[in-house]
This record gives structure tokens, sequence and C-alpha cells, in this order.
């Protein structure tokens, strides 16, 4: 038999696999977005990103719900779902998309990887990292309200809710500090460390945590919205959208595993 600690590992991989492409696809595809809807691309990014999440939200809940209704076919469910999406996705095709062999493609993002990192390293590091720490924060508050009594693992795992309406928040609030984007960026980073650190000392209810959430996702999602956002001007302006976005989508998983 196969066994399910091997099945859960090669389930996870794939998982990994679509979040990738998932990553890599969004990144270079928001330059055409935003050529159509000519609008900032802090905006376009943010727009992109607030429909992903408003997508997590109802997503969070019906995992869980699924998981314990439907102990023994979720993944059917879920298989469903995903052969929709494929079949969705088979239907964007940007205008104006300058279409290359898959080859040439990969030969260009292999030798382009190097020179796009040594210029613009700061962007991808702290996209990345990022995203890396809202996800480990997120284990956290979850591992938190557990190992205090504060919530059952239902109830905790609707903690992705209150951060995504707090990101939803930071990301409309963002492109209005474009001009300044730097030192926004330094500073909800800042901001978003500072509250992680007040959790213990502050929270001592699932309320409480659940509000923090919502403010360290508003501090993440403004961040986060300015950093990619900027990079993604700089790789349209220097003609590297691909390999830009196949980078920043590996430092970004990389990131999420350390």
């Amino acid at each position: 038999k196969f066994g399910i600690i091997p099945a859960l590992w090669v389930s996870l991989t794939i998982i990994g696999i679509i979040f990738g492409l998932y990553s890599a696809g969004k990144m270079s595809a928001i330059p055409f977005v935003q050529k159509g809807l000519k609008m900032s691309m802090a905006a376009v990014n943010g727009l992109m990103s607030m429909v992903f999440i408003f997508g997590l939200m109802p997503g969070a809940y019906c995992g869980t719900l699924m998981y314990s209704k439907c102990p023994n076919s979720w993944h059917f469910i879920l298989g469903g779902v995903s052969i929709v999406t494929v079949i969705i996705s088979l239907l964007c095709l940007p205008k104006g998309e300058d279409l290359k062999p898959y080859g040439e493609t990969q030969r260009s993002i292999l030798s382009g990887t190097k020179d796009v990192f040594a210029k613009h390293w700061t962007l991808l590091i702290c996209g990345a990292s990022l995203w890396g720490c809202a996800n480990a924060v997120q284990m956290a508050l979850n591992a938190f309200l557990t190992m205090h009594g504060y919530a059952t693992i239902q109830q905790a795992a609707t903690l992705p809710v209150a951060a995504a309406m707090g990101a939803v928040v930071g990301t409309l609030i963002s492109p209005v500090m474009n001009r300044a984007r730097f030192i926004f960026i330094t500073l909800f980073t800042t901001l978003m460390g500072l509250t992680v650190a007040l959790v213990p000392f502050i929270c001592h209810s699932t309320v409480q945590v659940m509000s923090l959430t919502v403010v360290m996702g508003i501090f993440f999602g403004a961040a986060v919205n300015l950093n990619d956002s900027t990079f993604l001007e700089i790789s349209q302006k220097g003609n590297f959208v691909g390999v830009g976005a196949s980078l920043q989508s590996a430092l970004l998983d990389r990131k999420s595993v350390v």
C-alpha cells in the first residue's frame, strides 16, 4: 500500500507546484492587465491580490467544513474545483503578449535570473520575506489560539479570514502612498513586526487575536503591494517581466518554506 504519509507529501508537493505556477502567472499577467485598464501598477497589483484574497476567505471556511463533513470525499470535491479552474484559465489570453517557444523562454530565464537578482535583490527579498513571515505568523497564531484554549482547531482555521480582511484594506489604501513608497514599505513592515511582538502580552481571547490579526493584515497588505508593484514597474520598463515573475515566485516559495 502507498500509505497515508507518502500520499500526503505527494499532495503537498503538487499543491506547492500549483501555487508556484499561480504566483509566476499572476505576476507575469499584471503588466498586460495594467495596459488594458490604464491604471497604476500598484492599483492593478492590489486589485488582483484582492480578488485572490476574496477567494481565500470562503476557501478557508469551506476547506475546514469539507474536512469535517466529508472526511472520505473532500479530495474529490477539490479535484473537481481544480478542473473547473483549469478550464477557466484557458480563456485567459492577454492581448499584446509576445509568445515565445518554451525552450527559448527557459534559456532566457536561466541566463537573466542572475542579472535581475543582482540589480533588484532588495525588492525581491523584501516581498518574499513579507509573504514568508505572514505565513509563519498565521500558523503561530493558530497554535497560540489552540494551545491556550482560546479557540478550537475549527475556530482557529478562520483566522486567515481576519488576516485577509486587513490585507484588503491595506491593499486598497496603498496606491495613494505610491510617491513615497519606500518610506511606507519600511514603516508598515516595522509596524507589522511590532504588532506581532505584542500578541502574547495583550491578547487573551479569540476576539483580541482576530482584531490584532486584522491590523497586521493592513500593514502587510500595504507593504507587500507597494513592494511588488514597484518591482513589476521596473521589470516592465526593463523588459524582463517573465524572468522577474519566475524569480519572484521562486523566492516567495522558498521564503514560505523557511
